[in-house]
C-alpha cells in the first residue's frame, strides 16, 4: 500500500480485510455470483479483520439454514436472500468463538486497571477503602508526586476508552454470534452457544 506521498506502508490485517470487502461489496452490486469457494476466504478474513458492519451486511443476506416458528408463520412476503446454500466451515465458527473471547479477556483486562486505578488514586473512596482494606500496603501510608498522580490519571482515561471500545466491539460480536446461529449445521453450535452464554454473563454494554 502507498500513502498520499507515495511511501510504501506493510498492509495490516485489517487493510486487507478492507480491500477484500470493499471489493467484494462492489461485485456484489454488479450481482457477481459468488460461490461457497469465495464465503470461505471472505468470512475468516472479514472477521480476523474486524471488518464487522461487512459481516453484518453479509449475514443478513444469507438464508437461515431454519427458520424460527414466528418468521414461519408470518403472514408478510417472504424475505428475498442474495445468498443461498451457503456452507459456512465449523473452524470458521471456531474462529468467531476465539475472536469473542479473545475480545471478552481483553476487555475484562482494561476493565481491572480502571478499577485498580480508581483505587489507587482515591476518586471513587468507597471503592479506595475496599482495596486498601485488602492489600498488602494495608497500614502503611503511600505518598505520590503530583506528577504521579498526574500520570495515573492520565492512564485511568486511557484504560477506560480502551474498555469501552473493546466492549463496543463485543457488542457488535454478539449480534454477529446471533446472527450466525440459523446460518450453521445443529451439531456446530453447542460451542458458540456456549461462548455467548458466557459473554451474557459479563457486563458489557
Amino acid at each position: 500500500m502507498f500513502t498520499e506521498k507515495g511511501r510504501f506502508i506493510k498492509p495490516t490485517t485489517r487493510d486487507m480485510a478492507a480491500i477484500l470487502a470493499n471489493q467484494w461489496r462492489a461485485l456484489e452490486n454488479e450481482q457477481f455470483k459468488f460461490n461457497n469457494i469465495h464465503v470461505a476466504v471472505y468470512l475468516p478474513t472479514v472477521l480476523v479483520g474486524r471488518q464487522y458492519e461487512h459481516l453484518i451486511h453479509f449475514l443478513l443476506q444469507v438464508q437461515p439454514r431454519t427458520i424460527s416458528k414466528e418468521a414461519a408463520g408470518n403472514a408478510e412476503r417472504p424475505r428475498v436472500y442474495t445468498y443461498k446454500n451457503i456452507h459456512i466451515d465449523v473452524r470458521t465458527t471456531h474462529l468467531l468463538v476465539g475472536q469473542m473471547r479473545v475480545v471478552c479477556e481483553v476487555m475484562l483486562a482494561e476493565r481491572d486497571r480502571r478499577v485498580l486505578l480508581t483505587a489507587l488514586i482515591g476518586t471513587n473512596k468507597k471503592l479506595s477503602d475496599t482495596y486498601q482494606s485488602e492489600s498488602v500496603y494495608n497500614g502503611e501510608s503511600i505518598e505520590r508526586t503530583d506528577d504521579v498522580l498526574q500520570v495515573m490519571r492520565e492512564r485511568l482515561v486511557i484504560h477506560s476508552e480502551r474498555e469501552i471500545s473493546w466492549a463496543r466491539e463485543l457488542t457488535e460480536l454478539m449480534y454477529i454470534a446471533r446472527l450466525w446461529i440459523p446460518l450453521i449445521e445443529n451439531r456446530n453450535k453447542p460451542e458458540l452457544i456456549e461462548m455467548m452464554d458466557m459473554v451474557s454473563e459479563v457486563p458489557y454494554s
